[in-house]
């Protein structure tokens, strides 16, 4: 078992690999009462293409949050009701690049391990069970269809990418879902459930050698196909799709984003992430003049949102700021004219210490809650980056990097998307 001590936060991570592949990561927190447990695939909305065999495969849309579904349907038992007896709870969700399985318990840490495991690793399907869940999977996407501000999400998202796998809903269509059958879920099973597409992350109060060896012995007493898989991203232009796109639907005010599509790297990607977080507060947050001034002048209302996002193994990133206003042509206007002013003028020294400042308390502050170590060391780890060693990289980044990312806000890649009422 490997050992790696990080004096910067004063924390200590074990890890080892199980002979199958599956890589586990266990951080001891002597005194908290609960434990935290998270077992994750490889496997999100955005795998939509993988080679195999020499075979291309490409899969259904919505597939991944199907598949999570269906983890939890056991002829013998009930998985949330087993947990439950152990002390435990237990819930699943599926993002862009993964699926993860977890519970959080006071005790019986080894055996609701154990359990997490299992469940997971015994797909059970029949096609009475999957058309069964096609009706509720649909309803649940009809939700999302009236969710007005998760369409204006989505709509942005369409209005940059032509062919990238991100604009896919995660839950995918009543179309595609309607579609997926019980061979392509054991397929997509075999590839991305297998243990070395996998990670376990267990964070709270246990003894490290005694759940090490329950590990190891309940992955040492199954047998799965030696399958591997690479995933293919579709080709996509630098181009966005549309500069306006607008959708009615039953809304008070207009929902309305603007949306940069970003397509380069000017700092080492892990470093652009963190300190596009920093650029964004100083340049957006409900503090700033900007929107000081459109909410004084009541252009705006209090629900406003702003966000980066990117993710090197499906080749996106973009900058979505969003609103809810009655004049949408003044905001555009206002919003042209504020990104073709010279925005270094809004960064100054103050401003950046003290934002830098409370990113590295608030990532400090994570290693006092379990659940929070354990998602955010899962979500990290699958962007290829270590969590622990993010304090260094936010330290490293300087007011000239802030100034070097100006640049990602091009007009050339902006779209602005609509969420209009009904006439």
């Amino acid at each position: 078992m490997n050992k790696q001590y990080y004096e910067l936060i004063d924390e200590t991570l074990y890890s080892f690999n199980c002979e199958n592949g599956l890589q586990v990561y266990l951080l001891n927190k002597e005194g908290y009462s609960k434990t935290y447990g998270v077992f994750t695939t490889k496997f999100g909305s955005c795998n939509n293409i993988f080679m195999a065999n020499g075979k291309k495969h490409h899969v259904i849309d919505g597939a991944a949050h199907f598949l999570e579904h269906k983890m939890f349907e056991k002829t013998n038992y009930d998985v949330m009701d087993l947990f439950s007896k152990q002390q435990a709870s237990s819930n699943a969700f599926t993002s862009f690049d993964k699926t993860a399985y977890l519970f959080s318990a006071t005790a019986n840490v080894n055996q609701n391990v154990e359990t997490l495991l299992d469940f997971v690793q015994n797909l059970e399907l029949s096609d009475e069970s999957i058309a069964k869940e096609k009706p509720i999977i649909a309803s649940e996407i009809m939700m999302y269809e009236d969710d007005s501000d998760w369409q204006l999400f989505f709509q942005s998202l369409q209005g940059l990418y032509h062919n990238n796998s991100v604009k896919i809903d995660i839950a995918g269509d009543k179309k595609s879902i309607y579609t997926i059958t019980k061979e392509d879920l054991f397929l997509y099973y075999d590839y991305f459930y297998h243990p070395s597409n996998m990670m376990l992350f267990v964070c709270g109060n246990f003894d490290l050698a005694s759940l090490a060896n329950t590990i190891n012995d309940n992955q040492n007493k199954k047998t799965f196909k030696k399958l591997s898989h690479e995933n293919i991203n579709a080709d996509e232009p630098k181009e966005i799709v549309a500069r306006e796109v607008i959708k009615a639907m039953d809304v008070s005010n207009i929902k309305y984003s603007y949306s940069f599509k970003v397509n380069d790297y000017l700092l080492e990607p892990l470093k652009q992430d963190l300190a596009m977080s920093i650029l964004m507060d100083i340049l957006f947050a409900k503090t700033t003049s900007f929107y000081q001034d459109l909410f004084n002048q009541q252009k705006i209302t209090s629900q406003y949102s702003y966000t980066y996002a990117q993710d090197n193994n499906f080749n996106y990133a973009f900058i979505q700021l969003s609103f809810n206003c009655e004049d949408d042509q003044f905001l555009t206007n206002y919003l042209n004219d504020y990104f073709t002013t010279d925005l270094e003028q809004y960064i100054n020294e103050d401003d950046f210490k003290i934002i830098k400042a409370k990113y590295i308390g608030d990532f400090i502050r994570i290693f006092n809650n379990p659940e929070m170590i354990a998602n955010s060391f899962i979500s990290y780890s699958i962007a290829g980056y270590d969590l622990f060693t993010l304090l260094d990289v936010m330290n490293e980044i300087t007011i000239a990097d802030l100034k070097k990312l100006l640049q990602l806000f091009n007009q050339e890649y902006c779209s602005i998307t609509k969420i209009v009422p009904k006439k």
